[in-house]
């Protein structure tokens, strides 16, 4: 490796395809994090058998820091499954620069509204859903979170639901 990246460095998120793939599995959470969040072998294995799920890599300075993956469910709505930072990168803001593409990107295709779920254990995800404006709406079966974006309040980062 070389090197963490910075967050000033060109940062953009890109369809998961052969050039990148191998780099996405290569990424890895911090040993702490391994119970938070599925490994991205398993995410790339449920995507490529549901054609619902959307599968990006984060990359900055040409490098693949981060994962991320989506449903578009048929109601319209978007439900993000995973969201991830590889541990060497992580700490330097890159982990809320990927949500804040992933929503741009949600909200281009009009998915709304956009629910995202986390283990209540993750106390770093839950600060950073809720400072983007997800707020706690109920419980998977498996005892996760599920967050819901809300719309924007003064101050706030939030869904604008009137933009197109």
């Amino acid at each position: 490796m070389n090197g963490p990246v910075a967050l000033g460095e060109h940062v953009r998120l890109v369809p998961v395809d052969e050039s990148n793939r191998r780099a996405c599995l290569a990424l890895r959470v911090h040993r702490t994090q391994h119970t938070l969040i599925a490994s991205n072998e398993k995410s790339l294995e449920q995507a490529s058998k549901n054609p619902q799920l959307v599968t990006r890599a984060l990359v900055a300075a040409d490098r693949v820091v981060g994962f991320a993956m989506y449903e578009r469910r048929r109601d319209g709505s978007g439900y993000i499954w995973r969201v991830m930072v590889d541990e060497e990168h992580q700490g330097h803001g890159l982990g809320r620069r990927l949500m804040e593409l992933l929503l741009e990107e949600l909200r281009a295709a009009g998915l709304r509204p956009v629910f995202i779920s986390h283990r209540p254990e993750n106390r770093v995800a839950a600060q950073l859903f809720e400072s983007l404006g997800f707020f706690e709406v109920d419980f998977e079966a498996d005892g996760e979170v599920v967050r819901e974006l809300r719309p924007a309040t003064a101050g706030g980062q939030g869904d604008d639901r009137s933009a197109p």
